[in-house]
């Protein structure tokens, strides 16, 4: 995919960027006794092909969406997430991006076996809001709770290193452009929660 010179500047001045403790043990234990939160079928996609599709265990998880919920319970962690990444666009060397709402937050659970291949969150030419930041906060906890499932970014190892102090823990919430690669390696024991969300604007000028 081809980019223009200002799209290469803006992918060259944001960097992943930890914001620690965003969520509280309280706030985490809240949404995991909601009873009312439904997983969906395991969600799978072809990249290559752009189709969604049930015969192929190689990228692999389950969703449920906090966004769309009845009662709109989770209208606290949307107003808590876009403050957090605006103020992080403000920070950042790049401070004009244009973000006007978060587009969805939802609930991953990654069992023994899945993973998510390498891939972008962006959504060029396919829409008037593009995804232009992303944003995912772990539920649980490396090691303790499951084995495998890191979170890896392209170009940026140091954040992507388990024993590094830069990888996200519990709670803390990584924050990258949409555009960035990243991947998700297979979960080789128990399971991995994490709460992914995007934040949108106007398309990319």
């Amino acid at each position: 995919m081809a980019y223009n010179t200002k799209y290469d500047v803006v992918y060259k001045a944001l960097s992943p960027f930890i914001t620690h403790n965003f969520l509280s043990e309280e706030e985490i234990d809240s949404i995991f006794n909601d009873d009312k939160l439904k997983f969906g079928m395991p969600y799978m996609t072809d990249y290559t092909s752009g189709e969604h599709y049930s015969d192929n265990d190689r990228l692999s998880r389950k969703d449920a969406d906090l966004m769309n919920t009845e009662d709109d319970r989770y209208h606290w962690l949307v107003e808590r997430l876009m403050k957090q990444v605006k103020k992080i666009i403000r920070e950042c060397d790049f401070s004009k991006i244009d973000i006007d709402g978060i587009s969805g937050v939802n609930l991953l659970k990654y069992e023994a076996g899945d993973r998510f291949d390498w891939h972008q969150d962006v959504n060029y030419g396919t829409s008037h809001t593009q995804r232009k930041m992303t944003m995912i906060i772990p539920l649980n906890t490396y090691y303790k709770d499951y084995t495998g499932g890191i979170l890896k970014l392209a170009d940026y190892i140091e954040h992507s290193n388990e024993r590094s102090k830069k990888f996200p823990v519990k709670g803390s919430m990584i924050t990258f452009p949409s555009y960035l690669q990243h991947t998700v390696t297979p979960i080789t024991s128990g399971t991995r929660y994490a709460i992914v969300a995007w934040a949108a604007g106007p398309y990319w000028r």
